[in-house]
C-alpha cells in the first residue's frame, strides 16, 4: 500500500487533462510515477527487479515521467503540455523540426570552425612576422 495519495482534484484535472493517465505514489523510487495506460496489449518488459516496473507491466501502463512528492501541481501539466507529441503536429513535423535544428547546428559548428581557424591563422602569420622582423612598426631589424 503506497505511502502517498494524490489530491483528488489533481486527480480530477488529470482525468479531464487525459483519461488515459493515472499518478501514483511510488515507495521504491520515494516520488510520484505518471502512467499512461496503453491501448493495445502490454509492454515486454520481462522480469525486473523493480517492483514499479512489474506493477506496470502488470496494469498495462508506461512509464511517462517520474515527479518530486513537492510537485504535483500544475507544473505537471505545463510539462504534460510542453511534450505533448500532438500539439507538436505528430511525430513527422517533430522529426522535421529535430532534423533542421541539427542541420542549423552542424553549420554554426562549421562557421565557428572557420573563424577559430582564421584566428588562428592571423595570429600565425603575426608571429612569423614580428619573428623574422619585416612587421611593420615592428622596430627592429628588417630582413634578418
Amino acid at each position: 500500500m503506497p505511502l502517498y495519495h494524490p489530491h483528488d482534484t489533481f486527480v480530477r484535472r488529470l482525468k479531464e487533462y487525459d483519461p488515459m493517465l493515472r499518478v501514483r505514489w511510488s515507495d521504491y523510487a520515494r516520488s510520484w510515477q505518471l502512467e499512461r495506460k496503453m491501448r493495445h496489449g502490454k509492454s515486454s518488459y520481462g522480469n525486473s527487479p523493480n517492483p514499479d516496473v512489474n506493477r506496470r507491466y502488470q496494469d498495462g501502463y508506461v512509464h511517462v515521467f517520474s515527479i518530486p512528492y513537492e510537485w504535483l501541481d500544475g507544473r505537471v501539466f505545463k510539462a504534460l503540455d510542453l511534450a505533448d507529441l500532438w500539439k507538436m503536429g505528430g511525430a513527422k513535423a517533430l522529426n522535421r523540426r529535430m532534423d533542421q535544428e541539427i542541420e542549423a547546428k552542424e553549420e554554426r559548428d562549421a562557421r565557428n570552425q572557420k573563424d577559430d581557424l582564421r584566428y588562428v591563422a592571423n595570429d600565425m602569420f603575426t608571429a612569423m612576422q614580428y619573428r623574422g622582423g619585416s612587421r611593420v612598426g615592428y622596430g627592429g631589424r628588417l630582413g634578418n
